[in-house]
């Protein structure tokens, strides 16, 4: 077997972390990570689209810095393009939201 060097997604702490392969082969991954803005708190969804060689040609956070957004489960949709959906909690309730990311 053949494995590849680790390689950092996000530069926070992060967790629930779900990958899926796109048609052309590439790879997305999408995770939730804590934050600190102004002083407080947030949990947002962050994303990665990874090329075959490993190179990372876009990242980028699916939801707000200012809010509370976790347990992202993603799904390839489309060929090229997933759906992203996943937990945001606002004025204290939680509501199931989603994104279709198209690449």
């Amino acid at each position: 077997s053949v494995f590849s060097p680790r390689s950092r997604v996000s530069g926070t702490a992060s967790k629930h972390c779900q990958i899926c392969t796109l048609a052309d082969g590439r790879i997305v991954l999408v995770w939730n990570e804590d934050i600190i803005s102004n002083g407080n708190m947030y949990s947002r969804i962050g994303l990665e689209l990874r090329n075959a060689d490993g190179s990372c040609p876009a990242r980028r956070s699916i939801t707000s810095g200012t809010g509370d957004a976790a347990f992202p489960v993603l799904e390839r949709v489309n060929g090229n393009s997933v759906l992203v959906a996943y937990t945001e909690t606002a004025q204290r309730k939680e509501h199931v939201k989603y994104a279709i990311v198209k690449f």
